[in-house]
């Protein structure tokens, strides 16, 4: 937990060296050996999306193998359940408790202080809570950029389409990117904006899909949770029909799913950061407020798919990534969301 150190504590870390390693800051003190860590998960969809829920929960079982942890999860947790859930697992003692996603923060922030012993974490938003809350997302802009790079160089139409789950200013701000980095290489490139209305409805996603590609559109990025399952689905109907659409994807690796048909996969998984967390508040280094990761210490990625990118324009992006890291490229992000 994020708790002072009292004087108690101090005369132990005098004569204990476990003590001792926990005594330097205001970091929460590191779990005692025997004591088993009881830690839970609430996922907004389906642990099975192969994407942002099941990076959460291969992170939780890694911490599970690593440090003997006891993990438990929920998924597809609804929005009215959010907070019931939560206080039942303060109220069952449990050490740690992760909500990856924007939904989760008010929820968290309203039972957090009714259970100061346990140690809520809200992934993905900028949240600030009391001492025993902590959050982290990832710097917005840096990876929307280049891809909306790559989207406007490989369009034949100049059309693109951006569909995602919900509206959020993360999101916002990503799509904003995306389009002016696109327009700063081909001013004739626009962007149809399209969102599901939820990170759980492919059919939905699909429709948005089909409408976009009617309308000209030839490189959409998804970034709609499960609902990418239907923009795939719909991009390979349209191929069956001889109708070329690229798609970029976002979260997991998605070349898998269209192996011909994506250009590259925005590699942003939640399992990254909540495993981070896990192992500083294993270590008692896990602190209160808001962290933001970037690209620079590999908390996001592109990833391409083969060469349906020319490899020079993959050339030409990767070396742009690396004047980004070596901080000779000005990109728009922002770590305050």
């Amino acid at each position: 937990m994020f708790k002072k150190i009292n004087v108690w504590l101090v005369v132990i870390c005098l004569v204990s060296i476990v003590g001792l390693a926990a005594c330097g800051g205001t970091a929460p003190a590191a779990p005692t050996a025997q004591k088993v860590i009881k830690a839970a998960v609430l996922l907004e969809g389906p642990l099975a999306d192969t994407g942002w829920n099941t990076s959460c929960w291969e992170a939780m079982q890694q911490l599970s193998k690593e440090y003997g942890w006891d993990v438990s999860y929920v998924d597809n947790t609804e929005t009215e359940d959010m907070e019931e859930l939560m206080r039942g697992y303060g109220q069952k003692g449990y050490d740690i408790v992760f909500g990856p996603g924007w939904l989760f923060a008010d929820p968290m922030k309203k039972v957090a202080p009714e259970f100061p012993n346990t140690t809520w974490v809200n992934i993905n938003e900028h949240t600030e809570g009391g001492d025993n809350f902590s959050s982290n997302g990832w710097v917005t802009g840096e990876v929307s950029y280049f891809a909306g790079i790559v989207a406007a160089k490989m369009t034949k139409t100049n059309k693109l389409a951006w569909i995602a789950g919900t509206e959020s200013p993360l999101v916002s701000y990503d799509k904003e990117v995306f389009e002016n980095a696109a327009k700063a290489v081909n001013p004739e490139a626009t962007t149809v904006i399209g969102y599901v209305g939820s990170w759980q409805d492919p059919a939905k996603a699909k429709e948005l899909t089909k409408a976009s590609i009617e309308s000209g559109v030839d490189v959409i990025l998804s970034v709609a949770g499960s609902g990418d399952f239907g923009v795939f689905e719909a991009i390979e109907e349209a191929k069956a029909k001889g109708v070329d659409v690229k798609v970029i994807g976002w979260t997991g690796d998605v070349c898998q799913y269209a192996p011909e048909q994506t250009l590259l996969s925005v590699v942003q998984l939640p399992g990254y950061l909540l495993k981070l967390s896990g192992e500083e508040f294993q270590k008692g280094t896990l602190k209160s407020g808001y962290s933001v990761y970037s690209i620079k210490n590999d908390a996001q990625h592109l990833a391409w798919c083969g060469t349906n990118v020319p490899e020079d324009l993959q050339k030409e992006i990767n070396d742009g990534l690396q004047q980004y890291i070596d901080g000779k490229l000005d990109i728009p992000v922002r770590t305050d969301l």
